[in-house]
């Protein structure tokens, strides 16, 4: 009977070594209020493109680079004004920063099994994808594969702007990644990106040929590493482009050279209805704000544009104290506030 467990032993142990990583919708899927952090670096030497199983990815060599942190946020279709009536099936909706003057969304649709994008955003202004994007599905492993064409064509003539593309996803490693400070994660599953994107525009066209990879680990909802090179082809000028990020919780506090915080105020508090931020520095014009309670569930979400409101309605929370957090543009800083 020993022998007879010992050999279970061993082999719930090999299960368990052997175990790959899978993204699933209810971990890996992203929701309102989540906020992808990632911060710049740069590399000197050959970096890692090996796949297959138990490989090992070092990039603990990699150094902070020049470009400020980015930063995806996830909102509520709701808060932007005019988008719900211009993408009434979008239930998801993200901004990156740091980005251009105008805001611009991606919409998204996201479901049980799917990410895709179905299009744009950007002030009054939607561009709606002929074929739309699938990003990500679920439940994707080892092995997982999909291709998928999206696409949109916008004007007339020769103002019109026009962009394809086909991109291929792939499963193709698991194993373990080094980053810097000592920081060693097992049970990766690396997922490699590849694809071409073609825009047009008055006439001239612009050809970038993508490869990508990320790295996913259990601890993080998003990507521990990722990184890419292009090539871009325009007027037979070839431009070639490499970008590597990790993500922004599992950098040392020593190097999150990015990082600040935003000094602001806020008043009245305790408040009964409206609570105001207000700043001595300029703030940036685009602001993430979200508000937890004690229990640190967050309660509310929304973009504010701080050059025409700095104002946020809680008049219909509940009485107790609460965390207000302001994420913009590598900022994240947070105050408390009583409501009445």
């Amino acid at each position: 009977m020993k022998k007879i467990y010992l050999t279970l032993f061993i082999l719930f142990a090999v299960k368990i070594s052997t175990a790959q990583l899978t993204l699933t919708k209810a971990f890996n899927g992203p929701v309102v209020g989540d906020v992808n952090k990632e911060n710049d670096y740069d590399s000197t030497t050959a970096i890692s493109k090996v796949t297959g199983l138990n490989k090992v990815w070092n990039y603990s060599s990699v150094v902070t680079g020049t470009a400020m942190q980015s930063n995806t946020t996830y909102t509520t279709v709701s808060s932007i004004p005019g988008a719900a009536a211009a993408f009434p099936t979008a239930n998801l909706a993200s901004f990156s920063a740091p980005t251009s003057s105008s805001t611009s969304y991606d919409m998204i649709k996201s479901n049980a099994t799917n990410e895709e994008t179905l299009g744009t955003f950007s002030g009054t202004t939607a561009s709606t994808y002929s074929n739309t994007q699938i990003y990500m599905t679920y439940p994707f492993t080892y092995g997982s594969n999909w291709t998928d064409n999206t696409g949109y064509s916008t004007g007339t003539g020769t103002n019109t702007t026009a962009q394809t593309s086909t991109f291929t996803v792939s499963g193709t490693g698991t194993g373990t990644v080094i980053l810097p400070g000592n920081i060693t994660l097992t049970n990766c599953l690396q997922v490699k990106l590849s694809g071409v994107l073609t825009a047009t525009f008055s006439g001239f066209q612009i050809t970038y040929t993508v490869t990508g990879f990320m790295y996913y680990h259990s601890s993080q909802k998003f990507p521990v590493a990722t990184f890419s090179y292009s090539k871009m082809d325009f007027m037979s000028q070839i431009t070639d482009n490499f970008s590597f990020s990790i993500n922004n919780n599992l950098i040392p506090n020593a190097i999150k050279e990015n990082s600040s915080n935003v000094s602001f105020n806020l008043f009245p508090n305790p408040v009964n209805d409206k609570i105001s931020i207000s700043s001595e520095i300029t703030m940036p014009k685009n602001i993430t704000v979200s508000i937890n309670d004690a229990t640190g569930k967050l309660v509310r979400t929304e973009m504010i544009n701080t050059d025409l409101c700095n104002t946020i309605d809680v008049a219909d929370l509940e009485k107790g104290i609460y965390t207000l957090t302001l994420n913009a543009n590598g900022f994240n800083s947070r105050k408390k506030f009583i409501k009445n």
